[in-house]
């Protein structure tokens, strides 16, 4: 417990997350490692999807059994990286666009108040404005249709 204390700050931006992966050691007590994991975090009211990732797991053989919704990797190796991003990207898919945005100088003090909403990826300065690479979850895409030039679902 004194340890969860000292990590308490880190657990809790778990909150906010839209998803968490839950890493687990592949070579050591895996089950044990979860289910802390996963006690700790419902404490704090944790209630985001995630995934099972057990890691270190390129000395095992293909029919070891791990929980059926894991996702074995290696991040020695990068044996299954490939795999989980592919999961990681179904969890999203159709829930974010990868925007280009364009912003006005005259429109940068509203801009600011609404970019806490998206991620920034790039951004550019042109002598009309602020150009802007962002990825905008779905759900506040309609606070910056002023602003797009360009957009795609991720």
């Amino acid at each position: 417990h004194k340890l969860i204390d000292a990590f308490k700050s880190t657990l809790e931006s778990a909150l906010h997350c839209d998803l968490a992966l839950i890493v687990c050691d592949a070579t050591g007590e895996y089950e044990m490692q979860r289910d802390t994991t996963l006690q700790t975090l419902r404490e704090l009211h944790f209630n985001a999807p995630y995934l099972l990732v057990m890691n270190k797991t390129e000395d095992f053989a293909n029919d070891v059994e791990f929980p059926y919704e894991s996702i074995c990797i290696s991040a020695k190796t990068g044996k299954g990286i490939e795999e989980l991003k592919r999961a990681i990207l179904k969890r999203f898919d159709g829930e974010f666009y990868f925007c280009e945005l364009f912003i006005p100088y005259a429109q940068m003090n509203d801009y600011a108040k609404i970019k806490i909403y998206l991620t920034e990826r790039s951004t550019a300065f042109t002598d009309d404005g602020q150009t802007v690479q962002a990825v905008i979850p779905k759900r506040y895409a309609e606070k910056f249709t002023k602003y797009v030039v360009r957009r795609k679902f991720i």
